[in-house]
């Protein structure tokens, strides 16, 4: 067990200097196949299913491998390229990428414009209009090419990079800085309001305006979620919520192991649904405590991505977890 707790410690440091390369590469390897990575639940997480026969098995996924628009759903791994289908989840289309695009790592995955755009590790952007045919690199304007996520937000599209977050300017093919030199992990949005979660901080500002303030300053941030009038600020030891003006914020680990942190949250027919390191929690009132709602996943499988898609909850793992 101690040797265990130090392996633990030993990947918050890690994280927390913020080679997040990422958190898959640091979590305790298993033997399990693509069938067994991807599954959904259009019960309210009653149960889960897995998305039988759609992945190769030896598919590889990381953090941000989800993205949805209209009745599409894309699903982008480390070595197969992009997966796409539509509501029903049955006919699934992989689209291949270039050797170019799969070693420089992919991290996140968005529709914009009728295009598919990817986000890499190490080179940047790179974008598809004849879905997967042909690839073009779109990095005009960026100053650093790690790009941990993309983002759509009112017909707008957001790069977290490194050095700053991005927008992208589809007439003239480049990216503007819109703010900070720090490293951007996430962004979330309301009908307002845009938010960031970052290294030193999380951050918001008035959409199309730029009046950014300061709402954490003492926590790092790896994932940030504007969910139900509620935002979530996902640091790399505790989960806490923000809903009084974005000035004050509250622990909500109630249930949840201690130290352990959040990849994701989401709402969903009423209830609130936390994608963890072992699994799956769920609660109906903010206020409640949260409880393991994950029967038909294996136990202690680390959920690192989870969206909504018409009636269905669709989370994903790894070919890891944490023991």
């Amino acid at each position: 067990m101690l040797g265990i707790f130090f392996k633990y410690i030993s990947f918050l440091l890690a994280i927390n200097s913020f080679s997040q390369d990422f958190a898959i590469d640091n979590l305790n390897k298993k033997n399990v196949d693509g069938s067994d990575i991807v599954y959904f639940s259009n019960n309210g997480g009653i149960n889960w299913q897995k998305l039988n026969n759609n992945f190769p098995s030896d598919t590889k996924l990381d953090i941000g491998a989800f993205t949805t628009e209209n009745d599409k759903i894309a699903i982008v791994s480390q070595n197969r390229g992009v997966f796409i289908s539509t509501k029903n989840l049955e006919n699934w289309k992989n689209i291949q990428v270039t050797k170019e695009i799969e070693t420089a790592k992919i991290n996140t995955v968005s529709f914009y414009q009728n295009k598919i755009f990817l986000g890499t590790r190490k080179k940047g952007v790179f974008y598809s209009e004849n879905n997967g045919s042909t690839w073009q690199s779109i990095n005009n304007g960026l100053k650093n090419l790690t790009i941990r996520k993309l983002k759509v937000i009112s017909n707008k599209l957001y790069a977290c990079t490194d050095e700053g977050l991005y927008l992208y300017d589809s007439f003239l093919k480049n990216w503007s800085h819109v703010f900070g030199e720090m490293q951007i992990n996430a962004v979330s949005f309301s009908d307002k309001m845009i938010f960031i979660g970052t290294n030193k901080g999380a951050f918001m500002n008035i959409i199309g305006q730029n009046t950014w303030k300061s709402i954490m300053v003492d926590k790092s941030l790896h994932n940030i979620s504007y969910v139900n009038n509620i935002l979530f600020l996902m640091t790399y030891n505790e989960l806490f919520t923000s809903n009084n003006n974005f000035q004050t914020r509250q622990s909500n680990q109630l249930g949840i192991p201690n130290d352990f942190y959040t990849f994701q949250v989401v709402h969903h027919k009423k209830a609130y649904f936390a994608a963890q390191w072992d699994g799956i929690y769920k609660k109906e009132n903010i206020s409640d405590k949260w409880i393991k709602s994950d029967y038909g996943i294996p136990q202690k499988m680390a959920i690192i991505n989870m969206i909504v898609f018409g009636d269905n909850i669709i989370v994903s793992s790894t070919n890891s977890n944490r023991k």
